[in-house]
């Protein structure tokens, strides 16, 4: 009766978190404003043919995100264009993510403490959670992973074939959500091999149970050979540094999961953060290092697999940096990493819970505790933390459309705004359903100059920017979230018509 009670109130907690989850991801999808990188994805990339998209046939600038791209000319091409069918495919993939999250969950513990430890560590991330309901492929490839993950779950604790295929197939999936997901896939795929190798009395056994490895492996690597080529053409990866694994990588990935910085008085966590990952990367390779010098299966039990796959996906890449000078990755493209590190911390959780509840249960609620706040002092729906200075296109336009309309104008005002911003302008001005097109025109996009001359309005956050205006211009209106964002007017602009 007991267990029957903490299951139902498990079960109770696991729908609400869920259900909170989805709604404010779908918030955040309708609510903010485009961002820059979502734009260029939207207005170029998403125009693009079928094919062109997912192989590249003949752009030379390439899109990362092929799968996410494709999702948003599906949807558009039905829908129409707007914020939610921008984003639609990342809120899928968000789906994937949450119903991936209980599965594993399942799988890893019994306990109802445990399950909810788990839950809020693997969802209680507000980065995954801004790039969830973002038009970019980074939180539908990690959805997608972490799809891959469950169901290689299923195999290994049920055997059945189609859960194996299930997983490769998510795994290639999300590498053509996002290219990064190379860093994970082959790990996954050696520890497959591995794994099928050793569960096989012959060779002709070993091939035949890792078909789905091979064939699927070999079909993904034909569909990124072409796109990879052209990134490596563009020096796509210059935005990406050689500086180590911390300053590139993993303090960036803390920084923008906390929104706070290692000097500030919240840096603490930062370093909690840190030495938690340190530990499950040490963990996780003595576990399966000592399983294998012991010659016994290395990935037989699901908390060995779990550990093998992080360990993997982080030495990937620093061992692609040491021997081929690879650049490490930064922040965003890094961001796979959590969802891998909270199914490693769950794996510690469990196994600290079967050693002693005594000693697991503050650790777990203080954990449970300190990630909830977190993600409560950071979420909003307002901006993305990754491109802030986009957050208040809409507040912009709609002031812009009220001014139209309560001057009589009858042509649209001439806006120019800080090169940064203007993405986001020109999509919500010129696409979709709901444009302000009739109430706004705006020059195509531009590098970093001073604002056009013929323009009546401009936007800016750039302090040099605004002193430099400050003699033609007046402030329109004052936006004062980020320390001087301001729309400016001409002092002597043109008579209403």
């Amino acid at each position: 009766t007991q267990l029957g009670v903490a299951r139902a109130k498990w079960t109770a907690a696991a729908v609400a978190i869920g259900v909170a989850f989805l709604v404010y991801l779908y918030l955040r999808a309708t609510q903010i404003p485009i961002t820059t990188d979502e734009a260029n994805t939207c207005m170029i990339h998403a125009r693009r043919g079928w094919l062109d998209i997912l192989l590249y046939l003949h752009d030379h600038y390439p899109n990362n995100h092929p799968l996410n791209t494709l999702g948003i000319k599906a949807f558009s091409d039905i829908f129409g264009m707007s914020l939610l069918t921008a984003r639609l495919p990342n809120l899928l993939g968000a789906g994937l993510y949450l119903w991936a999250t209980v599965g594993i969950i399942r799988l890893i513990s019994p306990s109802a403490w445990v399950r909810l430890f788990g839950m809020v560590v693997l969802l209680g991330n507000p980065y995954m959670a801004e790039f969830l309901s973002l038009a970019r492929g980074y939180g539908l490839g990690s959805g997608l992973m972490l799809g891959a993950v469950w169901q290689g779950l299923e195999f290994l604790v049920h055997k059945r074939p189609k859960s194996l295929w299930r997983s490769v197939a998510l795994a290639g999936l999300s590498v053509l959500a996002n290219f990064t997901l190379l860093y994970f896939f082959l790990p996954f795929a050696l520890v497959w091999l591995v794994i099928l190798r050793e569960e096989s009395p012959s060779v002709t056994d070993f091939f035949k149970k890792s078909a789905p490895v091979w064939l699927l492996g070999i079909c993904t690597a034909a569909l990124i050979f072409n796109p990879l080529r052209k990134m490596n053409q563009s020096d796509e990866l210059r935005y990406w540094g050689m500086g180590g694994f911390w300053k590139e990588t993993l303090r960036p990935l803390l920084t923008s999961s906390t929104q706070i910085h290692a000097d500030a008085p919240l840096g603490w966590m930062l370093v909690f953060i840190a030495v938690s990952a340190a530990l499950v990367s040490v963990l996780g390779g003595y576990s399966v290092a000592r399983r294998l010098a012991r010659r016994t299966l290395a990935f037989d039990s699901p908390a060995a697999w779990v550990f093998a796959l992080f360990f993997g996906a982080l030495s990937v890449n620093i061992l692609l940096t040491f021997f081929f000078a690879v650049p490490f990755l930064n922040a965003r493209t890094a961001l796979f990493y959590y969802p891998l590190f909270a199914a490693a911390m769950l794996v510690a959780g469990q196994r600290l819970f079967e050693k002693s509840r005594i000693v697991a249960l503050p650790l777990l609620a203080a954990t449970v505790g300190l990630f909830a706040w977190n993600f409560w002092r950071c979420a909003n729906l307002k901006s993305s933390f990754e491109w802030w200075f986009d957050a208040h296109t809409l507040t912009v336009l709609h002031h812009l459309q009220s001014i139209h309309e309560r001057e009589h104008r009858s042509a649209p005002l001439r806006l120019d705004v800080n090169f940064q911003m203007q993405n986001s302008y020109l999509f919500h001005i010129r696409e979709g359903r709901g444009n302000f097109s009739p109430y706004v025109q705006i020059g195509d996009w531009h590098s970093q100059r001073p604002p056009d001359a013929g323009a009546e309005f401009y936007v800016t956050e750039n302090q040099g920017e605004f002193e430099a205006a400050r003699n033609e211009y007046g402030i329109e209106l004052p936006i004062v979230d980020y320390n001087g964002w301001y729309l400016l007017r001409k002092k002597s602009p043109p008579g209403a018509e």
